[in-house]
């Protein structure tokens, strides 16, 4: 250890520790390094997301096609009402329309909204990597993990709130339509189709969006990770599907089928109590549909966790 003597004015002589005196000026100028809580990030993710223009262009969207889709629903129904089914020659009066109807016009919007619902999970994450401002997000709280968590939890709010307000548009557009004529009661197997259609599918929509954002944090691309979202929800049906009518030995593609998301929040809005006699492969019922869309959210969402915390983000 280097020690210097100097002496003072009053002629004393003083031992300097000069290692010791420049580690204690590094340290009084070196940054303390600061830990963002998950509140202080969720405000700061808030603030990103708010201030995107295609958030909110996502958001007019959703509000649009909901009611729009609900609309389009309740107007076939009426339609049809007044249509007898065995000639298709026009009824002098029209049959009463089924309430299970009614309720599920009011949630068939939805089935449009998660495509945007989709997308804007996806431009959640995607646009920092792409606009490289990754880097400055990471800078300011270095904890990964917490960022994706604040994004993941303002998403689904907001995805949440969308969904909701668009399904109450939706509903208003349906009275309006459906006003007239008549409608039979609900059967005991449906008593729980309102609450779906009005509260649990916008909850199936804010799920849905946090396994967007999974895939866009693991894709790290919009346009992989949109690619992947629409793949899913539209272009693995249809594949399925026609594989499906090739031959009666892919009928085990019915299951398959069956659980990706856009299937699965048809069967969830449906309400099924109980599996249909006519269905020889596995069905879900309304409960295990929201449950395997929870799952596919856990899995993409740990996936893109993981990825964000150990691939570098240049």
């Amino acid at each position: 250890m280097r020690r210097v003597a100097h002496r003072a004015p009053d002629g004393a002589r003083h031992i300097v520790d000069i290692r010791a005196a420049s580690a204690g000026s590094r340290r009084d100028l070196a940054p303390s390094r600061v830990h963002l809580s998950f509140l202080r990030a969720l405000h700061g993710e808030m603030l990103k997301l708010n201030s995107l223009k295609s958030t909110w262009i996502m958001v007019a969207l959703a509000l649009l096609l909901e009611p729009f889709g609900a609309f389009a629903s309740a107007w076939s129904y009426k339609y049809l009402s007044t249509i007898n089914p065995t000639t298709g020659k026009p009824l002098k009066t029209p049959a009463p329309i089924a309430m299970s109807d009614y309720w599920l016009s009011t949630g068939a919007g939805l089935s449009m909204a998660i495509i945007v619902v989709g997308v804007m999970g996806v431009l959640c994450i995607s646009s920092e990597f792409t606009g490289s401002s990754i880097t400055a997000t990471l800078t300011s709280n270095p904890r990964r993990g917490t960022v994706l968590a604040a994004k993941a939890a303002y998403l689904a709010v907001l995805t949440w709130i969308t969904s909701q307000i668009g399904v109450l548009l939706s509903w208003a557009a349906v009275q309006l339509t459906l006003s007239a004529p008549g409608k039979t009661e609900l059967e005991a197997s449906q008593v729980s189709l309102p609450w779906l259609n009005l509260l649990g599918g916008p909850l199936f929509l804010a799920v849905f969006a946090v396994m967007a954002l999974g895939i866009g944090a693991a894709c790290r691309s919009t346009v992989g990770g949109v690619m992947t979202v629409l793949g899913l929800i539209l272009i693995a049906p249809m594949l399925l599907s026609i594989l499906r009518a090739v031959s009666r030995y892919f009928a085990w593609l019915d299951t398959l089928t069956s659980i990706l998301p856009m299937d699965l929040l048809g069967l969830f809005l449906g309400g099924q109590t109980a599996p249909p006699s006519d269905v020889t492969g596995f069905l879900p019922l309304w409960w295990q549909a929201g449950l395997i869309m929870v799952v596919w959210a856990a899995v993409f969402y740990f996936l893109g966790t993981l990825i964000v915390k150990r691939v570098d983000i240049s």
